[in-house]
């Protein structure tokens, strides 16, 4: 990944360092046994478990290595193909885009885990009414062993907190190793628009097996938590450990940008005809991370990419009568590309009238930033003269990419970098204009070299 190594935090009975620049670090402790913690956001932490200092002697060899998690990037959804006309549609991913935002509500300091009973789920409830169109994607926790090591069964509920109603139930699941992080687990993409527990259930029925137990951070009700003070929870005995170690991702579009969460105890047995209604007191937090933006999609016709569009549909042009085609599309976001999800289609159609499009358009270009070259779209409602210029930051024109006569249907230029002049340009920031008929549209992108 990108992380620097002197961001990472070193950790060890309440005491935390950062390295230098070579990775080496000194951590002053009083004789004991401690486990040994490195962590950094992006990455999965590393420990060193019952690592003993004894006086007047130094304790080395504790080194660590952390491993890049990569961030999810979910494609479309809903991939569809029109036979008769060649027009491709799909939804954005989340059930109809926004932002996707990760909800942290603790320090990331596991220091505390509880013994997970049977047809018991331990979670957190989040406000998420400062959001709308919110669709719960992922979670991420963290679980302990607590000294039984494997890989263990688990059920996560998704219940609507306002009425106690399950919203789904995610089964089938089981940890990867033992004292980590869980990363990415799938949600479905639930709609909710209020209060909304995750909650992890065990599988176990006993004690020997009743694992994963789910941690949290360091900090309890008589002190404060991450994001504020937390009430008494005694009656839940959960009153010494602060919030738990759950992550939520939820796509959504911000409205204030606020979020509440509180941890919460509720029951999945068999024969019960409601959850828990206990609803502790909210604490508030703002979400710590915007994970990505979605910016638009690019679109492929049998592995080939026809061009990127921040629509929800692409007008695939010349296509044969009889033959059978691969329509595939992928979101682009601003720390990466999703995977490619394709539909197989035949085309039906006779040839007349599928190039059509409504509109004059100047869809965009990809890729931005771009080196050497990058590819930009527009569409024709009527056939017509088209110019597209390319401008510098100063507002001179470098290029005329596009001076002609040209079709009613999607069109697609090339820029390489090179002026009028034949010259390659520099680095920098510059300017495409498309004037078609009374259409006149500007965009940006970016050369890096």
């Amino acid at each position: 990944g990108t992380g620097n190594v002197q961001d990472v935090e070193v950790t060890a009975g309440g005491v935390t360092v950062n390295p230098d620049a070579n990775g080496d670090y000194v951590i002053t402790i009083n004789p004991g046994t401690y486990d040994v913690t490195a962590t950094l956001d992006g990455y999965e932490d590393d420990t060193y478990p019952g690592v003993v200092v004894t006086e007047g002697n130094a304790t080395t060899g504790i080194d660590f290595v952390l491993t890049y998690i990569p961030v999810v990037l979910d494609p479309p959804t809903n991939l569809a193909v029109d036979d008769m006309t060649g027009l491709f549609t799909w939804d954005a991913p989340g059930g109809g885009g926004g932002d996707l935002y990760e909800l942290i509500q603790h320090d990331g300091n596991p220091q505390n885990g509880y013994f997970q009973a049977y047809d018991n789920g331990y979670g957190v409830v989040y406000d998420v009414s400062g959001y709308t169109d919110v669709t719960v994607e992922m979670v991420d926790f963290r679980h302990s062993s607590w000294g039984v090591f494997g890989t263990w069964d688990y059920s996560i509920h998704i219940v609507d907190w306002d009425t106690y109603t399950e919203l789904a139930e995610v089964n089938g699941l089981q940890t990867t190793g033992d004292d980590i992080w869980e990363e990415g687990i799938d949600l479905g993409s639930v709609s909710e628009s209020g209060l909304v527990g995750i909650f992890m259930e065990p599988m176990g029925n006993n004690a020997a097996d009743a694992y994963p137990c789910l941690d949290s951070d360091d900090v309890g009700p008589d002190g404060m938590s991450y994001y504020g003070p937390l009430s008494d929870y005694s009656g839940m005995a959960l009153s010494d450990i602060g919030d738990f170690l759950m992550d939520l991702w939820i796509m959504g579009t911000e409205t204030d940008g606020m979020v509440k969460a509180s941890r919460v105890a509720a029951n999945f047995g068999e024969g019960n005809s409601r959850l828990n209604s206990t609803v502790p007191g909210f604490e508030s937090f703002i979400p710590t991370q915007t994970s990505r933006e979605l910016q638009s999609f690019n679109v492929y016709l049998d592995g080939d990419m026809e061009g990127n569009t921040d629509a929800t549909e692409w007008q695939f042009e010349d296509l044969v009568n009889g033959q059978t085609y691969t329509a595939g599309v992928e979101a682009v976001y601003d720390e990466g590309i999703s995977d490619l999800v394709t539909i197989d289609f035949t085309y039906n159609g006779t040839g007349a009238g599928n190039n059509l499009v409504a509109l004059n358009e100047l869809i965009g270009n990809y890729p931005n930033p771009f080196n050497p070259s990058t590819t930009i779209a527009f569409n024709l409602a009527n056939a017509g003269h088209v110019t597209i210029d390319v401008y510098n930051i100063k507002g001179e024109k470098v290029r005329t990419l596009v001076d002609g006569e040209f079709t009613a249907t999607s069109h697609t230029v090339t820029w390489d970098g090179i002026d009028d002049n034949n010259k390659q340009v520099s680095s920098g920031v510059y300017f495409y204009k498309m004037k078609a008929d009374k259409y006149v549209q500007t965009k940006k992108m970016i050369l890096m070299k």
